[in-house]
């Protein structure tokens, strides 16, 4: 992974419907994850808000194998990375729009609360696990001067309060040179 580039952006209304919106930052790629090396399952419910993630490792983004732009590295070979963040926000009714920056390599899968909200075109079928066959190899692209994937996600799965994201990362192959 050429470090994963994750934002999700929102924006919000300050005074009503017609005042100009503007965006904030929710999760940013050099947050504090906590993460698990998916080299076997993860517990089946991982993803979900109340899972206690105490247990696994913290560090901050972008995540991968020590390609000069990683903060974290891992040991290869990595099949999958799950990976868990939360943010506290007060009142959800001032966010009007949702969307997901994100560059990786090889797919991903994006939760919020528990629901998935965002997921490569490349994983099939729902809850893979963490040694599943993708459709297509596909490499990172902001290292190279390319832009981010961009996904539209519903505000709605947001809540007042502890919001989880919850991202399950996963490598074409065990043996991939990088993640």
């Amino acid at each position: 992974m050429r470090s994963l580039y994750f934002i999700i952006f929102f924006s919000i209304s300050l005074f009503s419907v017609s005042a100009q919106t503007h965006w904030e930052s929710m999760v940013v790629e050099s947050v504090t994850w906590r993460y698990l090396v998916g080299n076997s399952a993860p517990p089946s419910n991982w993803y979900q808000s109340g899972f206690n993630d105490s247990g696994w490792k913290s560090g901050q983004g972008g995540i991968g194998y020590a390609d000069n732009d990683d903060k974290t590295v891992l040991t290869p070979p990595v099949n999958s990375l799950y990976m868990r963040y939360q943010v506290s926000l007060p009142d959800v009714n001032i966010v009007k729009d949702l969307l997901l920056d994100i560059d990786y390599d090889d797919a991903f899968i994006l939760y919020i609360n528990g629901v998935e909200c965002a997921r490569s075109a490349n994983v099939v079928g729902a809850f893979p696990p963490y040694n599943a066959t993708l459709t297509t190899d596909r490499e990172a692209r902001m290292y190279n001067g390319g832009s981010p994937e961009r996904y539209v996600l519903k505000p709605s799965s947001l809540q007042r309060g502890l919001n989880t994201f919850a991202v399950h990362i996963l490598n074409q192959g065990g043996n991939s040179s990088d993640m």
